[in-house]
C-alpha cells in the first residue's frame, strides 16, 4: 500500500520517517490523517504513525488545517505524557511535505466496532467502559483541555479491559476560541454554536455515548437536528426505557442542553455512574465480553470518589 503526495514523496510500508522510525503495516484511514505500524529502529519497539493525507485535489486552506489538527494532536499527547489512557506521544515530524506524528501503539478494538459487533452493550459494561473514559476525561480536564470528539471512534479498549482515549486532533485548552468542530449527534448545543467553551461539552458527548452503547442509537438523530437547533428536542421514551431505571437519570442529566441542570464535572458524573458497578466483591460477569472492562476495573479501581448517596 502506498500514497503519493502532490510533490511525489510516497509514503508506504517499508518507507523509514526521520532514519528511524521504518512503517510495517497501515493500521486504517480516518479523516484526518493514516495509521500505520511501525517500527522504532533505535529501540526494537512497534509504534503507530499517523500521517497527514497526501494532496491531490484538496486545497492549501484544507492542507494547512489538517497540519495544524495533526500538530495539535501531537502537542496535547505530549503535555498529557502521564496521564493514563491516552497515547504517548514519542515524535512530531515532516516527511517531505507530510506531516506525522509517532505514538503508542495501543492493540485492541474500537468501541465503535464493539458496538457494531454487540448492537447493544450491557448496562454494566457500558457503565464501566463510561467510568474509564470518564476518569480520562477528569485528567484531561484537570491539564485545562477539552477533548470535543468523544465517540467510539476515538475509544478503545486493550485485552485486558484497558480503555484508550485517543485523537485530540480538534481538542482546545479552555481559554481558547470555540469555533465548531466536532461531530453531529455527540457535539452539544454549545459547542455547535460556538458559545463559550466549556468541559461539560465532553460530559455530553460522553452521555450520548453510553446512550448509543445501551440503546443502540444516540439520543438524538437528524431528524431532531441532532439536539442543537433552536428548540430542545426530547429523547424518545423508547430510548431512556432501554437505558433502564438507574442508568437512565444519569445519562439524561448528562446530556441536558442547559449547562445549569448538566452535570458541572466529568468527575461528579463519574462519581454517580459508578454506583452502577458490581460491587468489588461481586464475581465477574459470566456473559462478560472479550476484553471485558470490568476486569480492568477489579484491579485497578477508579480514583474518582463515590457520590454519597
Amino acid at each position: 500500500m502506498e500514497f503519493e503526495s502532490r510533490k511525489g514523496e510516497f509514503v508506504k510500508v517499508g518507507t523509514v520517517l526521520a532514519d528511524r522510525f521504518r512503517l510495517t503495516e497501515p493500521l486504517g484511514e480516518g479523516g484526518m490523517g493514516r495509521l500505520f505500524r511501525a517500527l522504532d529502529l533505535e529501540s526494537d519497539l512497534e509504534v503507530a504513525v499517523k500521517v497527514l493525507p497526501v494532496r491531490f485535489h484538496e486545497t492549501d486552506t484544507w492542507y494547512a488545517s489538517n497540519n495544524r489538527k495533526l500538530a495539535t494532536e501531537g502537542d496535547i499527547g505530549r503535555q498529557l505524557h502521564d496521564v493514563e489512557g491516552t497515547p504517548v506521544v514519542h515524535q512530531i515530524g515532516v516527511h517531505g511535505e507530510l506531516s506525522y506524528v509517532v505514538m503508542e501503539i495501543v492493540e485492541g478494538i474500537s468501541l465503535a466496532e464493539l458496538i457494531k459487533r454487540n448492537r447493544s452493550i450491557k448496562r454494566r459494561t457500558a457503565v464501566a467502559i463510561a467510568c474509564q473514559v470518564g476518569e480520562i476525561l477528569d485528567a484531561v480536564h484537570r491539564r485545562g483541555f477539552v477533548h470535543r470528539d468523544v465517540k467510539g471512534d476515538n475509544i478503545k479498549i486493550n485485552r485486558q479491559g484497558q480503555v484508550y482515549l485517543l485523537d485530540f486532533g480538534i481538542a482546545k485548552h479552555i481559554d481558547s476560541t470555540n469555533a465548531f468542530q466536532g461531530t453531529r449527534g455527540y457535539a452539544p448545543y454549545e459547542q455547535v454554536r460556538q458559545e463559550r467553551l466549556t468541559f461539560q461539552s465532553d460530559i455530553y458527548a460522553l452521555g450520548c455515548l453510553v446512550c448509543e452503547m445501551v440503546a443502540n442509537r444516540l439520543p438524538f438523530l437528524a431528524e431532531d437536528g441532532w439536539n442543537v437547533g433552536d428548540v430542545p428536542a426530547e429523547v424518545p421514551p423508547r430510548v431512556v426505557h432501554r437505558l433502564g431505571s438507574n442508568l437512565a437519570p444519569i445519562v439524561l442529566r448528562m446530556i441536558d442542553r442547559d449547562l445549569t441542570r448538566r452535570y458541572a464535572t466529568i468527575a461528579e458524573a463519574v462519581g454517580n455512574l459508578r454506583k452502577l458497578l458490581p460491587p468489588p466483591e461481586a464475581p465477574p460477569d459470566p456473559q462478560a465480553p472479550d476484553p471485558d472492562p470490568e476486569a480492568w476495573l477489579r484491579v485497578n479501581p477508579l480514583r474518582i470518589p463515590p457520590i454519597e448517596s
